[in-house]
Parts: C-alpha cells; sequence; structure tokens
C-alpha cells in the first residue's frame, strides 16, 4: 500500500515550489533576468575582484556552457564585463558593471522583501524547524540518488 500522507506531502511540496518559481521569475522579468542570470549577479555582487567563469559555473552549479550562455546574455545588456586576469592574462575575469551593480541592487532588494513577506508569518522557532525539516528531505533525497 502507498504512504498516501507521503504522496500528498511530495504534491504539496511541488506546487509550492512551483509557485515560488513562477514568483520568483515574475519579479526578475521586469529587470531582464532569468533566476540563471539573478544567481550569478548575486555572486559577481559578492565578489571583490570578480570570478573566472569556470569559479562562477561551479558555485553556481550549472555547467560551463551554461554559465558561457548566461554571461553573454548579461554582457549584451552590459551588466557585466569580462577582462583578462591582470595575474594570467590567458585567463577571462568576469565583474559587474556599473549599471550591473545597480540592477543587482534593486534586484535583491526587491527579492529580499519578497522573500521577508513569503516567510514573515512564521516564527523564528518555525523558520529553524522547517529549515531542519526541509534538510532533513534533502538528505534522503541525496541518500536515495546514491
Amino acid at each position: 500500500m502507498p504512504d498516501v500522507d507521503g504522496v500528498r506531502l511530495c504534491f504539496q511540496t511541488l506546487s509550492l515550489a512551483m509557485g515560488i518559481d513562477r514568483k520568483c521569475a515574475g519579479l526578475l522579468a521586469p529587470q531582464g533576468l532569468s533566476e540563471g542570470r539573478f544567481v550569478l549577479l548575486q555572486l559577481l555582487d559578492a565578489s571583490t575582484y570578480g570570478l573566472a567563469p569556470n569559479t562562477l559555473a561551479e558555485q553556481a552549479g550549472v555547467t560551463r556552457g551554461t554559465v558561457s550562455g548566461l554571461l553573454d546574455g548579461l554582457e549584451r545588456e552590459e551588466l557585466i564585463e569580462r577582462n583578462a586576469d591582470s595575474n594570467d592574462r590567458r585567463a577571462l575575469r568576469v565583474q559587474l558593471t556599473d549599471k550591473g551593480r545597480r540592477v543587482a541592487k534593486t534586484t535583491f532588494e526587491q527579492y529580499g522583501l519578497w522573500t521577508a513577506s513569503l516567510y514573515g508569518n512564521l516564527s523564528a522557532l518555525e523558520r529553524k524547524q522547517l529549515t531542519g525539516l526541509l534538510g532533513k528531505v534533502a538528505r534522503k533525497l541525496e541518500d536515495a540518488g546514491s
């Protein structure tokens, strides 16, 4: 007999994730950003001297090819620039432009306000419990994939 409660919980989790994904895409679209571009802007904004494309791919959890395509789009929008690394002229260093920093700041503020409102009805204890429970499910998922 299948675990009906488990199936129901899985569908509820999937539905929540899809709703968050849709809302996130709607928040990013006015800035011309996808979730992938948003992640790269976050990573670059946190970096003082910029990052190499392969480092961006590793930190974003995507392939180098995917990062290359995302960077092409960000470069066309003049949000980033690729420069030769001062320590190794064969390597590239990706940095935000002034426009990129402005877009990142605006987008992060909007995203931060939205996420705060999303979880705003949870107490600190409930947030901690949710974090623990989601981590527990994620670990089980990882174990099942091994």
